[in-house]
C-alpha cells in the first residue's frame, strides 16, 4: 500500500511514540540486581548482548569502551555527568533507513527519519532493560550527552565521511545511531573501516547537495574524512 499521502501523519505518530519512550528512558540510569549477574566472561557477554540487541530491533550492533571516546580534554565517562559512574562500556545500535522512501519527497523523507528516531528510542530502552535483567546497570541514550559517530567508529560500525556522518559499508550514511551505556563487562569490537572513507574522494554527492556549499571536495575531502578516523 502506498503510504505517501499519509506520510505526515506517519511521521507525527512516530514522533509522539519517540517522545514518550525517550522521556521515560533516555538518560535515566537503570540499576541492576548484583544477585542476578552473569558470570564475568566479557567475550560471551558481548555475544549475548549483540544477539539480544538485534532481536530487540537493531540492524547493526557494535561494542566499545566508553573511556576510549574523548570529549574535549576529559574522558567521556567524566564528561557525561551524573548517573554515568561505572558505565564504562557502550553498546552502539544502528538503524538502517530506506533510501527509496527518502527519495520519494520531503514528507516521506521526514517520516522515514522520524521512524528512525522512534526505533532508536524503543530499541535502546529495550536493550537497557535487557541489561538490567542480567543484573547490570544501564543507560539508554539517543543523540544526547556523547556524540554517537565516534563511538560507532570505535565499535566497528563504519567510518566517518567528509559530511561528518557515519558511513556504513552497506548503507552509507543512511542510518540512525543510539547507544546504551552499561557496567556489564564486555570486549570491544575492532574499530574501523577507516579505508571506507576513501570513497569520499570519488563521490561528490553530499558536497553537490549541500545548500551551503560547506562540504569539501577532492584532496580536501580525503584529508577531512580520513583524518577524522584516526
Amino acid at each position: 500500500m502506498d503510504l505517501r499521502p499519509n506520510a505526515q501523519a506517519t511521521g507525527r505518530a512516530a514522533t509522539r511514540v519517540c517522545s514518550q519512550v525517550g522521556d521515560r528512558w533516555y538518560g535515566q540510569r537503570l540499576a541492576g540486581d548484583p544477585g542476578k549477574r552473569l558470570a564475568s566472561d566479557p567475550v560471551e557477554n558481548a555475544k549475548t548482548v549483540q544477539a539480544a540487541s538485534r532481536r530487540l530491533g537493531a540492524d547493526a550492533v557494535g561494542i566499545c569502551a566508553v573511556d576510549a571516546a574523548w570529549l574535549g580534554e576529559q574522558p567521556a565517562c567524566e564528561a557525561l555527568g551524573s548517573g554515568t559512574e561505572g558505565l564504562t562500556w557502550a553498546v552502539v545500535l544502528g538503524f538502517f533507513m530506506d533510501i527509496g522512501r527518502i527519495r520519494q519527497g520531503d514528507d516521506e523523507a521526514s517520516a522515514e527519519s522520524r521512524i528512525g528516531y522512534m526505533r532508536m528510542a524503543v530499541t535502546a530502552a529495550a536493550v537497557a532493560e535487557f541489561l538490567v535483567e542480567l543484573g547490570y546497570a544501564a543507560m539508554a541514550l539517543g543523540n544526547q550527552r556523547i556524540a554517537s559517530v565516534p563511538l560507532a567508529i570505535r565499535a566497528g560500525l563504519g567510518a566517518r565521511g567528509r559530511n561528518g556522518l557515519l558511513l556504513h559499508p552497506d548503507h552509507g550514511p543512511c542510518l540512525r545511531l543510539a547507544k546504551v551505556l552499561t557496567d556489564l563487562p564486555l570486549v570491544s569490537d575492532e574499530p574501523g573501516l577507516a579505508g571506507l572513507a576513501e570513497v569520499c574522494t570519488t563521490c561528490d554527492a553530499c558536497a553537490v547537495g549541500c545548500p551551503a556549499g560547506a562540504i569539501a571536495t577532492g584532496k580536501d575531502a580525503l584529508s577531512a574524512a580520513v583524518g577524522r578516523n584516526q
